[in-house]
């Protein structure tokens, strides 16, 4: 805890977990209580992070000449490429989250980016990149007199620049793509943000065809001033974070829910038993999916991306999360991402062990590198979806287990998933959205098998699914990112890979189908070329027309 009121930083601060000795990358708790932090260094508050906490601080960059330089294409890893963020400059896993932060950038600061792979460095106003783990903001004000104290690095500014050219952070200005105000560069993750209420869209509104082929403009809320804008507006060049509600604790319909698997030849299984073991590639396991509402939905996707939905423990037929394998909460078990549960409102003040806060923080683990099972639960898993209960007491946590945390496995097959009540709505899909399955690789491998949803059913229940989708990249040649290739490679849309009636895992049936579901609105996408001339390389958009549907 930080009881000073004002820290200044030197101009050789290195920035916590900056070293390649994984032990050390920084997966703490700051609260400042206030505080005022003056950053003068080139480097950030936090220049790597496992799953960091900073709570109740403001941080002030103050540095005429932060100049960051890439001459190659590298991955972002504890030596890789290079990026920087006013609080965190590259998120490794882990839970991450920013509670009532305020960044700001003084008149004489800028950020200068050179070399020949320059368009690969993110740069945000909070944080540079985050390739694996999670992102949540929360305690963030809405309140307009307050605007300026998140929004990161300002739009139109030129604090971020390049030679001669001095707006890389504009909307518009694509040949910039991880350039962006609050978060840079968003890879295989979930970034969002808790709010009094969902915000799907980025500026508050969204473009569709009515019944007649004529554009109309749908309001989120026509009675706000800024139509219900999301609050922390990151543009939507690289991915717009939204906003959404934590569920209750108590009354937990409203979550995602996955329930209990049962082997296929399981005599106590609900389910149909012809399902079978799948080309040598072990036992099929089967379970089911409720999606009560839009914003699970999101969520669903969410932990695909960040791979959350595949890695799991086998205890007596039953699964919670295990270790993670290449993904946002352990890389091969071989680092130490950590989960982050409570508020953490009572650091420094707790004067007893029965402290409810206290408590739910002794669940914070890490991913361990003996390969024992930690039982480790994201936050976003733990707050967001609802668990089922086991009796198996050496498989649990807090007496729950998570069916999210193998939905998407290779080896289990989701016979039927239900979106929400029959009541023929519209489920408004947030501007980030990036669709069902995973789009990048994972840990230097594209293997997307386990990334992929297996549904036999899938019942719509008539609802409206409304899409803004977006996903802009560098050529080939130039990424250091690229969607996944692996066999057919992945598309791009509410399904980026999907698998249903799988001969390998079960028999094909006529009645298993995908059903009752309308969808609507825009899916963009767009790869950014390179033109080269004898002196310079130069970035063109190719223009596409915004295609609806």
């Amino acid at each position: 805890m930080i009881t000073s009121s004002s820290i200044e930083l030197p101009d050789d601060y290195l920035g916590l977990g900056n070293t390649q000795n994984k032990e050390g990358i920084f997966r703490g708790v700051i609260v400042g209580d206030g505080s005022v932090i003056t950053n003068k260094s080139e480097n950030p508050l936090i220049h790597t992070s496992y799953g960091s906490v900073v709570k109740d601080l403001r941080v002030v960059i103050d540095n005429a000449n932060i100049t960051i330089s890439q001459a190659s294409v590298q991955d972002f890893n504890e030596n890789g490429c290079k990026s920087y963020g006013g609080i965190i400059g590259q998120i490794l896993g882990g839970d991450n989250i920013m509670d009532a932060v305020s960044v700001g950038f003084s008149n004489r600061t800028t950020i200068t980016l050179s070399g020949s792979q320059a368009q690969l460095i993110p740069v945000g106003g909070y944080v540079g990149v985050i390739s694996y783990g999670s992102l949540i903001f929360r305690g963030m004000s809405r309140n307009p007199e307050k605007s300026t104290d998140i929004q990161g690095i300002p739009k139109n500014s030129d604090i971020v620049r390049s030679g001669e050219e001095t707006n890389l952070i504009d909307e518009t200005n694509t040949m910039w793509l991880y350039v962006n105000p609050i978060v840079g560069r968003v890879i295989n993750a979930a970034v969002f943000t808790e709010s009094d209420t969902y915000r799907p869209f980025e500026d508050g509104t969204r473009k569709y065809l009515d019944e007649h082929g004529v554009e109309q403009i749908k309001y989120w809320d026509e009675n706000a001033e800024d139509h219900g804008a999301v609050t922390m507006k990151n543009g939507t060049k690289n991915y717009s974070i939204s906003d959404l509600v934590k569920p209750s604790a108590v009354d937990m319909s409203d979550r995602l829910y996955v329930d209990n698997y049962y082997k296929y030849d399981n005599t106590n299984s609900p389910y149909y038993t012809d399902y079978k073991s799948g080309n040598n590639s072990g036992d099929t396991y089967v379970t089911s999916m409720t999606i009560p509402n839009e914003q699970s939905l999101y969520i669903l996707s969410l932990l695909i991306q960040g791979k959350m939905t595949t890695t799991w423990y086998k205890q007596n037929h039953s699964y919670y999360y295990n270790q993670g394998g290449n993904g946002g909460y352990g890389t091969d078990g071989t680092t130490y991402k950590t989960s982050h549960l409570a508020e953490y409102s009572n650091v420094g003040n707790v004067t007893s062990n029965t402290d409810l806060d206290y408590q739910l923080a002794q669940n914070d683990k890490y991913t361990r590198t003996d390969n024992v099972s930690t039982q480790l639960i994201p936050y976003f898993v733990y707050a967001y979806t609802k668990p089922f209960d086991n009796e198996d007491t050496d498989a649990k946590h807090n007496g729950k287990m998570y069916g999210v945390f193998a939905i998407s496995n290779g080896g289990t097959v989701c016979h039927q998933a239900v979106l929400g009540e029959n009541d023929s709505s519209t489920w408004y899909m947030p501007d980030g959205f990036k669709g069902l399955g995973c789009i990048f690789k994972i840990a230097n491998t594209n293997n997307i098998n386990d990334l992929t949803l297996s549904i036999n059913n899938l019942v719509g229940n008539n609802h409206t699914i409304s899409l803004n989708m977006s996903l802009r990249h560098y050529e080939y040649s130039f990424e250091n990112y690229m969607p996944s290739d692996q066999g057919n490679g992945v598309g791009f849309g509410f399904f980026n890979t999907f698998r249903q009636q799988r001969y390998d895992r079960g028999d094909v049936k006529p009645d298993n189908l995908v059903k009752d579901l309308i969808f609507t609105g825009s899916v963009y996408y767009n790869t950014t070329f390179q033109e080269i001339n004898l002196h310079q390389s130069k970035y063109q958009k190719i223009p596409k027309k915004l295609e609806y549907f």
